[in-house]
């Protein structure tokens, strides 16, 4: 009896835990996917930050489980897999995540549209300071075209993403 007791003890906390971690470890496999070679003809400049959507819906939906260093440190890692320069997609993770949240409590109780509003909103102004970080640190402007061609990408994508992380969501959390 009392071993039962400690087993389910030990058991909710275990699955509490990997419940609570669901939102980083998306984020993590997004990462990988989004620096992942396709090899296609200039994909490299307009290659899908998929990381972006999840740490959006997260914001969203479970800003609580989504700590901004966790956030900073995620970005560090695109950083290093990506080869941008070091610190810049940490700190645009973290800006985006801590004003994400601030919006937070609108945003979920919105249509899907107004979130994919906020969405476009997100990955424009983290595309715009993206190309400026990268504009400066490598002494000219880089090519602009690619990066809004990227954004409207992104926006155009977000529905598949978030179909996936809604899936997710139900499944974990058993919502909707």
């Amino acid at each position: 009896e009392w071993s039962k007791k400690v087993l389910r003890s030990l058991l909710n906390f275990f699955e509490s835990t990997v419940r609570h971690q669901v939102p980083l470890m998306t984020i993590i496999v997004l990462v990988l996917v989004s620096v992942s070679p396709l090899y296609l003809p200039h994909y490299d400049g307009i290659a899908i930050n998929w990381s972006l959507i999840g740490l959006f819906y997260w914001s969203v939906y479970k800003p609580e489980l989504l700590h901004p260093v966790s956030t900073f440190l995620v970005g560090l890692f695109y950083d290093f897999l990506a080869g941008t320069p070091a610190g810049m997609f940490a700190l645009i993770f973290l800006v985006a995540r801590v004003l994400v949240g601030i919006y937070s409590r609108r945003l979920r109780g919105t249509t899907f549209v107004s979130l994919w509003v906020g969405f476009s909103l997100m990955v424009f102004g983290t595309s715009f300071a993206g190309w400026l970080a990268s504009s400066l640190w490598y002494g000219k402007l880089l090519d602009l075209v690619s990066v809004l061609f990227y954004s409207i990408l992104m926006v155009a994508l977000f529905p598949f993403g978030a179909a996936l992380l809604i899936w997710i969501a139900r499944k974990v959390y058993r919502v909707g």
